[in-house]
């Protein structure tokens, strides 16, 4: 049973007065792990919500995709306390919307919100690994194509994202990755996530999309903001992204040609590139 050293509760006495759950947390679980669910729990507290970064060309960009690709499923990967899935099921209401959240306390406390906001029919909350998730939804057909995933970033020891990725091109032939918190190509003003000394960057998932190329079309859209908009977005903590369509570029240069001015946005690289 790991120690509960001084210094975790020392730092995280106001969310022990606030979150009691944390103890019986730390009885499990190393010190590193405690102190981040501590931030997250404080997170909690003082961060506005906000959907997806409250970033309006990628909200707009997201509504977008779903409508002209004509997205059957939409599927978030980690949950955490559910602003950016109920923002969207708000918006669009004729697609199956799911999102899975591995931890307990967080999939709980979004539990109650949808049922409170009479939103719990709406939104298909599962309680497991994404990767498993991914797998398990695919083989009993609730996940079906086209879809659009959502990959947060993840905040615990273990980063999901290269099995998510391996499940994901494993069933899919033709649909939508969008993963968060990615560093975006000689662009630094767009923050991204580092775990373990690893950056959340092409770099480290190139290798599993060069093993899939011969099997499906590659198309990635990197954000591409101008300085005005990226002073608007400052107040939000602007955050890298990229888009991954599998198998749907003829699609997407239509999407293009529809949206100029959206697009503008994004620079288009095609898998071969990389």
């Amino acid at each position: 049973m790991p120690d509960i050293s001084a210094s975790v509760l020392r730092k995280g006495i106001k969310e022990v007065v606030l979150h009691p759950g944390i103890l019986p947390y730390a009885m499990k679980h190393s010190e590193k792990e405690v102190m981040v669910r501590l931030k997250q729990l404080e997170s909690l507290r003082l961060t506005p919500k906000a959907a997806f970064h409250n970033d309006s060309i990628l909200q707009h960009f997201l509504l977008s995709s779903l409508d002209f690709f004509r997205v059957v499923t939409f599927f978030e990967a980690g949950t955490f306390r559910g602003d950016s899935v109920i923002w969207l099921a708000d918006k669009v209401q004729n697609i199956k919307t799911i999102s899975c959240e591995s931890e307990e306390y967080f999939y709980k406390r979004t539990l109650r919100r949808l049922s409170r906001i009479r939103m719990d029919d709406r939104v298909r909350l599962i309680n497991k690994s994404s990767p498993m998730a991914i797998k398990e939804c695919f083989e009993s057909g609730l996940l079906q194509e086209p879809a659009l995933f959502w990959l947060d970033a993840h905040w615990n020891e273990y980063w999901p994202l290269t099995d998510e990725l391996k499940e994901i091109l494993r069933c899919c032939k033709s649909s939508i990755l969008v993963i968060d918190d990615f560093k975006v190509p000689n662009n630094p003003q767009l923050e991204y996530d580092t775990y373990n000394g690893i950056e959340n960057s092409l770099e480290y998932i190139s290798p599993l999309f060069h093993s899939n190329s011969a099997n499906v079309q590659l198309d990635f859209l990197f954000p591409n903001y101008d300085n005005s908009q990226l002073v608007i977005k400052s107040k939000f903590r602007p955050r890298g992204y990229v888009a991954i369509f599998l198998g749907l570029r003829r699609g997407l240069q239509q999407f293009e040609t529809k949206f100029e001015d959206l697009s503008k946005n994004f620079i288009h690289k095609v898998g071969q590139d990389f």
